[in-house]
């Protein structure tokens, strides 16, 4: 059934993205609307509104046309999402548009299966490369649970996983508290709670060790007591890998805590996905015109390279191979696009060269003057 109206939720901006033209992420519902959300690096015109950067809009009906314009059927992205904490509650019922790229993987199969299992225990943990998709798997999933109120929450280095609590603040002469969206996730009955980025922090997710036991409570230092956790309230930690080249001191300020660990479920992930769950990734980004020999070289490439214990600096994700696709779509060489998407990303100019020299093995040295990606 086609949708006659959009209901919009919220349009997010976001600034750091590599993709220059973000596009609307539609879900359909039973009720024959669909929530919009999206993220653009430049405000846009919709609905007879600009958008200003980081102004969300109010939740309105409006007719299909009149949101969309002369598409009707907007097509989809994945990529990167916008990096602020955002709560939704997303409804049910029906499929993504005809555009929308999602795979089932092995990640997503044992997702559902802890959430099928009544999410016991109470503490998802999943650590894996950057780029395999834990997060957009997890955004996908929380469509699939409409009775559920999904807190996404990034952590960055540096940040103090009690300030996500809640703050005090000055405002027009009084002094109140500003609880934040882990506070507010803990004391939301039913909720779960995505912790995306979770290494950055993991020297303070102890913390949350009442998740994981009978006292189901935590300790808010800003009010300076203990807080009991709604029934129902799960977590879910989502967490990169720490990179084989660091000190043993330095990788240590990646490790969970054993006591979050003990107290969890654990989908550990370190050399990414399944060849086979790749693959029929990328074939879905795969453009027509290039041969499919070139997609399956590609993608052994990369896994050597991701195998390769003497490039530390960089592992060549699905991620990374996606938006080679999307550059090959974009018009540049299969040179230009490799030197963009993978072979610039490592660190060291030697390691640049080093996989330049396995791109060149693999597919043959390219002319100088047309697209070979140059180090840095």
């Amino acid at each position: 059934m086609q949708p006659q109206s959009v209901r919009i939720v919220r349009i997010s901006l976001y600034r750091g993205t590599n993709e220059a033209h973000r596009r609307l992420t539609l879900i359909a519902t039973s009720r024959g609307n669909v929530d919009i959300q999206a993220s653009e690096e430049h405000a846009y015109r919709a609905v007879g509104n600009v958008v200003q950067r980081g102004i969300p809009m109010q939740v309105k009906e409006v007719p299909m046309q009149e949101a969309l314009g002369t598409q009707p059927h907007v097509a989809c992205t994945g990529g990167a999402v916008p990096q602020t904490s955002e709560t939704r509650r997303v409804r049910n019922g029906g499929t993504t548009c005809t555009d929308e790229i999602y795979v089932e993987t092995s990640l997503h199969r044992r997702i559902i299966e802890w959430f099928r299992h009544g999410c016991d225990p109470a503490i998802l943990i999943v650590i894996g490369l950057a780029g395999i998709g834990k997060t957009y798997t997890l955004r996908f999933i929380s469509t699939l649970f409409p009775e559920r109120t999904f807190y996404f929450i990034p952590a960055t280095w540096g940040q103090n996983l009690e300030n996500l609590l809640g703050y005090w603040e000055l405002k027009d002469g009084q002094t109140r508290f500003v609880p934040g969206d882990l506070l507010t996730g803990l004391t939301t009955p039913d909720a779960i709670i995505v912790l995306d980025d979770a290494h950055c922090v993991a020297t303070d997710l102890q913390l949350l060790n009442g998740l994981g036991d009978s006292s189901r409570e935590f300790v808010c230092t800003a009010l300076g007591r203990k807080l009991a956790i709604a029934p129902g309230v799960r977590l879910v930690l989502l967490a990169n890998a720490a990179p084989s080249g660091l000190p043993p001191w330095e990788a240590q300020k990646w490790e969970i805590p054993i006591q979050i660990r003990d107290r969890a479920a654990m989908l550990e992930l370190s050399a990414g996905l399944s060849r086979e769950d790749e693959t029929r990734i990328l074939e879905r980004y795969w453009p027509s015109v290039q041969p499919r020999e070139a997609m399956q070289a590609l993608l052994e490439l990369a896994w050597n390279l991701r195998s390769n214990q003497v490039l530390e600096s960089y592992a060549p994700s699905i991620r990374a191979l996606i938006i080679t696709a999307v550059l090959l779509r974009d018009g540049r060489g299969l040179a230009e696009a490799y030197g963009e998407a993978i072979a610039n990303k490592y660190v060291s100019a030697e390691e640049r060269a080093a996989a330049i020299e396995a791109f060149n093995a693999k597919f043959g040295p390219t002319d100088k003057e047309s697209s070979q990606p140059v180090p840095q």
